[in-house]
C-alpha cells in the first residue's frame, strides 16, 4: 500500500483549522492536541479506565524496580524512561515521545532469544547440503 501524500487544500484547511484551536483534522503524531484526544479515545474505550487506571508513570516504576542495579548506563536510560513516562502521563501522547519510549524499552530489555526449533536446524542443514550438492558458497 503506498502512502499518498495529503492534498493542498487539506493542508490549508487543517492548518487554518489548528490556528483557530480546532484539532479534529491534525494528525496525532503532529500535534500535541490531537495526541492527548486520540489517547483519550483509546482510554475511554478501554475496561479499566477511569481514575484508578493505571499510568503509564506507574507500570515504567515497576519495570524499573525488576532491573538488575548497579549498571550507570542502565540507571540512566532508567531515568530517561521514568521521564518520558511522566511526560505522556501529563503532557500526552506525541509521536517523538513515544519513539524515545520505545527505543528506551528496547535499549532495556532486549529480547531473549531461545532455543531454535529441531525443524528449522533440519532446514538451515537441508539448505547447506543443497547448496554445497550445486558447489556454492554456505552462506
Amino acid at each position: 500500500m503506498a502512502l499518498v501524500a495529503d492534498s493542498v487544500a487539506l493542508r490549508s484547511r487543517r492548518k487554518r483549522a489548528h490556528a483557530k484551536g480546532d484539532h479534529s483534522l491534525c494528525e496525532p503524531g503532529r500535534c500535541p492536541e490531537a495526541g492527548r484526544a486520540a489517547a483519550a479515545r483509546i482510554l475511554a474505550a478501554a475496561p479499566e479506565a477511569g481514575p484508578a487506571a493505571p499510568s503509564l508513570t506507574a507500570a515504567v516504576a515497576s519495570l524499573v524496580v525488576g532491573l538488575p542495579a548497579g549498571d550507570p548506563a542502565r540507571d540512566v536510560l532508567s531515568a530517561s524512561l521514568q521521564r518520558c513516562a511522566e511526560e505522556i502521563d501529563a503532557a500526552g501522547a506525541t509521536a517523538p515521545l513515544l519513539r524515545e519510549l520505545r527505543v528506551t524499552l528496547a535499549a532495556l530489555c532486549p529480547p531473549v532469544r531461545g532455543p531454535q526449533p529441531d525443524w528449522l536446524d533440519e532446514l538451515h542443514a537441508k539448505r547447506a547440503a543443497r547448496r554445497a550438492a550445486h558447489g556454492w558458497p554456505a552462506g
